[in-house]
């Protein structure tokens, strides 16, 4: 989820515009963060009723920060799809702001400098579980080529989970009133 903040931040406001608009509507008391009452509000006006547990397993996922509640980069990222807007350029630069001693590839060291600059704090246990799962030539390291086979999974993923399920995930259905698609956002073929 980290590397999606990244990439919240590569995009043109006008690109998500309509979910800025409906984090703005959820956001009743005006924090700038979703808590968990506000979400199942949203969700409960989108006609998806989530338990209070799979309310507080949703904000778990989606936020980064462990505190317990969604800011609008977070918020942005669970709701955004990637295969929309991710173009080789905007995926090679979100490589770069993990690769820090430019080597064209990203390391251990790389991925704790990388967090704490996003605000993070990871572990290494947690470090150690991204190269495993990503560090596809089990060299100690993720290349250019391992970063977009993990977004691509990732995507791949996300897109699985919704054809799967007949209603909506969480954060679209309470980024989206009704039934209106999550990735109703304009972008020209350029994704610019």
């Amino acid at each position: 989820m980290a590397a999606m903040n990244v990439f919240i931040h590569m995009l043109e406001p006008k690109d998500f515009e309509p979910l800025r608009d409906r984090f703005h509507e959820i956001d009743k008391d005006k924090t700038g963060f979703l808590h968990a009452s506000e979400l199942q509000a949203a969700l409960h006006d989108s006609a998806v009723d989530f338990t209070d547990e799979q309310i507080a397993q949703i904000i778990k996922e989606v936020d980064d920060f462990g505190n317990g509640k969604i800011n609008y980069s977070e918020f942005l990222a669970a709701t955004i799809s990637t295969k929309r807007f991710m173009t080789e350029e905007k995926m090679w630069m979100m490589f770069k702001h993990f690769d820090v001693d430019d080597t064209d590839y990203i390391s251990k060291d790389n991925i704790a400098e990388a967090m704490q600059k996003l605000g993070r704090v990871i572990t290494v246990e947690e470090i150690e579980q991204s190269l495993k799962t990503h560090d596809v030539k089990q060299d100690g390291r993720i290349s250019f080529e391992e970063f977009k086979i993990m977004f691509q999974q990732e995507a791949d993923s996300d897109e699985s989970e919704e054809e799967a399920e007949d209603k909506p995930d969480a954060a679209t259905a309470a980024a989206v009133p009704d039934s209106e698609p999550a990735t109703a956002v304009p972008v020209s073929e350029s994704g610019k």
